[in-house]
């Protein structure tokens, strides 16, 4: 960290992290709330990674919730 900017992430970057192809990450650009928020600096795409993290936050799935919730629905 310089200046206390943090280092900005590609596409390429971002789909190994995420484990997902670049054309994907691109396709999640197109929708609405499809994908992590992205920089858009002149024609370059860059990720930060609170934002990744942000992403992946709430994606995030409590198994333990999840079988409360179905076993109070049985």
């Amino acid at each position: 960290m310089a200046n206390g900017v943090h280092r900005l992430l590609t596409d390429r970057e971002v789909a190994a992290v995420l484990g997902v192809s670049v054309s994907l990450l691109r396709r999640w650009r197109f929708r609405l709330n499809g994908g992590p928020a992205f920089y858009r600096v002149g024609r370059l795409i860059r990720y930060s990674q609170d934002a990744i993290h942000e992403f992946l936050e709430t994606r995030r799935v409590d198994p333990s919730a999840s079988s409360a919730q179905g076993a109070n629905h049985e």
